[in-house]
């Protein structure tokens, strides 16, 4: 790099940008540059004045302090204020919003838009290096709110949120002014609260106080409120876009303020029929574009049908074994973790996560931790199963070599432990689906594409740049690499940006009963309003419970007529079999597969044809006819994920138990076995209700579900689940809110797990 030439060209557009010319993204990608060119040099006292001047000027002071990671004592130079470093101190002054935390310029822009005594409602779109989570914070220091609602896309991210509050002395002031809250089932009271939901959550908790009001409401990964972005490649988020939508439309009508955010979402004013500008204009939401300013620049690399690159930063160029994929994967991964840097290396699917870990364990050789934790770690997922047949799992096979494995059917507990790993410099590669793309922090410097899908379903432009966008993290760098091994992904990068779209604002999309209520009438086809009036009438003249009506949202009106009616019918020997299971699960957590058969075989009325759900309903297998649901259930209460590992593991090898047991635990039993019963459970009580009191007075299955959903049955038990404690944990707190200590029984991993969240939740 020409220093001087570059320099002047910096201040060409400082200049620019004091006369009015809008450049703060080229101005900010020109400094990030100039840093990461200079960050090895031998810097004197007049570079580091002018490089702290740019990087005010830019609005990123960051970059400067961030010159101590790559060379210690730098900043030991000049101790020596100067008369004009004066105006950049104030700037950088500005930008503190307590002792230890200070925020670039852009992020303060977005705080300074929120006002006591107004009314702020923001959508904000930014780059995936921004900061939009750190931020919330930060805005809710500010505005001092009382009753707020924070909703984050999943458990993993829910989990990272509660710690990181607990653990990080920056959020001591929330943790001695609010109450923290992320169960559903609570107890309200009058003081300061924070709940921090899944969008199923915050529904489930609507169910119990629909008339909540919040000051504040902050919903992240916005864009999956459109089917067509989710990122996943389970079928199950189908359904869960329908409580995404939801839970964001009830919860904008019950806030004053609000930020709904996410990474590179295109917005076109333009466009007259653009139904996300419909619901921005329903909800009163002004829009914060930020998607050009990305605050770590990102390098790449197609790598094509080349023998060798050169890379920026690596002193040797990269030499390929041979030319394919595999081939180039390996050098790629030798020559960077030989440079001592971390990759993240993006896979279409669970089994190719897999195989590539697997692949990388034959040649590529990593360095063993050699440190009491990650033994400890290791030794806990060797015992793990029966037979220590954790020694043979993929997971522990590459942790052992230095390469996590992270996917939605690794445990979750195990994939934070996994990340902690990474982001700590233990682990230098980590071999990932889009999962990685949900909000989890990583700080990797490298990203390496193998593939243009996720699933069977080709990315588009936005899962992309998403992808791209985890490549180098604030703070830790100022360039993030992507190296390209699917020639692909370049073509879906550069094609047109995806408009985001709001089924409840748009009349070309489908509707079914389920939209109906949040959705204006004008919006409706001809059709979809007569279905629409004639399901009303249908709940109008029934004798279905209003409490039934208006919970559980994501269901239809007609699969509560149904199951309501399935359930008036139940014979008496039926009632006396589900009376007997509800009783014997209440008193000793035996189940009787008899009654919980007869309830499975009463919600297949409602669950969707041909899902994965309906299938293990109808098949059968044993003596007692019980279906395999059932049996399914049955096994995982009785014996946990562990258990029912093992239970799989007789018929197939440990790497296919672990991802079976995980796709029906994690996705069908906990999303939709969860819901479906949950409906039958109200049904059910209500039903009883009429000829027995009120409803809250009816013993009905409500145990049971906290089990299934959290695997524990207490207050304590669902807290440690939902901090990502590992299985035994949870036992562990649920058993010792019974007055029984299991803590001699557990390993050295399980017993440092227990002592890290025991402060959390006790708290």
């Amino acid at each position: 790099m020409d220093k001087i030439k570059e320099s002047a060209n910096i201040i060409k557009l400082i200049y620019k940008k004091r006369s009015g010319v809008d450049v703060d993204a080229e101005l900010v990608k020109q400094v990030c540059i100039f840093f990461n060119a200079l960050k090895y040099t031998d810097l004197q006292t007049g570079d580091l004045r002018f490089l702290r001047y740019i990087a005010s000027e830019a609005g990123v002071p960051q970059y400067y302090e961030m010159l101590s990671t790559f060379q210690k004592g730098i900043m030991d130079e000049d101790k020596d204020i100067h008369l004009n470093e004066i105006p950049v101190l104030l700037e950088e002054s500005s930008l503190y919003t307590s002792d230890r935390i200070h925020i670039h310029k852009f992020q303060k822009q977005v705080l300074d838009k929120f006002n006591i005594n107004s009314r702020n409602r923001f959508f904000l779109s930014a780059s995936t290096s921004f900061g939009k989570t750190f931020l919330i914070y930060e805005i809710i220091r500010k505005m001092k709110y009382h009753c707020i609602c924070l909703i984050f896309p999943t458990i993993a991210l829910l989990s990272e949120n509660i710690v990181k509050l607990y653990t990080n002395p920056d959020y001591s002031w929330i943790i001695e002014n609010y109450k923290i809250h992320t169960l559903s089932e609570i107890v309200l009271d009058a003081s300061n609260n924070i709940f921090i939901y899944t969008p199923e959550r915050f529904l489930s908790f609507l169910d119990k106080h629909d008339a909540i009001k919040f000051d504040f409401l902050f919903v992240d990964e916005i864009y999956k409120i459109d089917n067509e972005f989710l990122v996943d490649d389970e079928q199950r988020e189908n359904e869960r876009d329908v409580a995404y939508r939801i839970s964001t439309h009830i919860g904008l009508l019950q806030t004053m303020d609000c930020l709904l955010a996410g990474p590179y979402i295109n917005i076109n004013y333009q466009d007259n029929n653009s139904s996300i500008v419909r619901f921005l204009e329903w909800a009163k939401i002004s829009l914060i574009d930020y998607n050009k300013i990305e605050i770590v620049i990102k390098e790449e690399y197609n790598l094509g049908s080349k023998k060798m690159i050169n890379v920026n930063d690596l002193s040797q160029p990269i030499y390929f074994p041979t030319r394919s994929k595999e081939g180039k994967l390996k050098g790629l991964v030798k020559s960077l973790v030989g440079n001592g840097e971390n990759i993240i290396i993006y896979c279409s699917s669970k089994n190719k996560v897999e195989q590539i870990a697997s692949c990388l364990l034959d040649d590529v050789i990593l360095d063993y931790i050699n440190t009491d934790s990650f033994s400890y770690f290791v030794e806990h997922l060797e015992c793990l199963f029966d037979n220590r047949k954790g020694t043979e799992w993929i997971v522990t096979k590459a942790l052992k070599k230095g390469v996590g494995v992270h996917h939605g059917l690794v445990p979750k507990y195990i994939q934070n432990e996994i990340i902690n790993l990474f982001n700590n410099g233990f682990l230098k590669v980590l071999v990932v689906t889009t999962t990685i793309t949900e909000g989890v922090n990583t700080t990797a410097k490298n990203m390496i594409v193998m593939s243009h899908k996720k699933g069977n379903k080709e990315l588009k432009a936005f899962d992309a740049k998403n992808i791209e966008g985890r490549a180098g993290r604030f703070i830790h760098h100022f360039v993030g690499r992507i190296f390209i091994l699917d020639e692909d992904f370049k073509r879906i990068v550069d094609q047109e940006e995806d408009i985001l779209r709001h089924k409840f604002f748009d009349s070309s999309l489908p509707k079914n009963s389920v939209d109906y209520p949040y959705i204006d009438d004008d919006i409706l086809s001809p059709t979809e309003k007569a279905q629409k009036k004639h399901i009303n009438k249908l709940v109008e003249e029934s004798a279905m419970p209003e409490i039934i009506i208006k919970s559980y949202k994501t269901i239809s009106p007609e699969n509560k007529l149904m199951l309501y009616r399935a359930i008036t019918l139940l014979t008496k020997q039926e009632m006396n079999e589900i009376s007997q299971f509800i009783s014997s699960f209440n008193k000793s957590g035996y189940i009787t597969n008899s009654g919980l058969d007869i309830i499975v075989k009463k919600i297949k009325v409602i669950v969707p044809q041909g899902s994965e759900i309906s299938r293990l309903i109808e098949l059968r297998k044993g003596n007692d006819n019980c279906c395999i649901l059932t049996k399914l259930v049955s096994v995982y209460v009785s014996n946990g994920f562990v258990g029912a590992v093992n239970y799989n593991a007789k018929d197939v090898r440990i790497d296919e138990a672990v991802r079976k047991t995980a796709k029906f635990i994690f996705n069908t039993l906990k999303y939709q076995v969860v819901k479906y019963i949950g409906l039958f459970n109200l049904c059910y009580k209500a039903f009883l209700s009429i000829d027995n009191g009120a409803i809250d007075n009816i013993v009905g299955l409500d145990k049971f579900l906290m089990k299934i959903e959290y695997n524990a049955s207490t207050l304590m038990g669902r807290k440690a689940s939902d901090v990502g404690a590992s299985f035994k944990v949870i036992d562990y707190f649920d058993y010792l809110s019974k007055g029984k200590d299991m803590y001699k029984s557990l390993d050295t991993y399980e017993k440092l797990n227990a002592d890290k969240i025991r402060k959390i939740i006790y708290n």
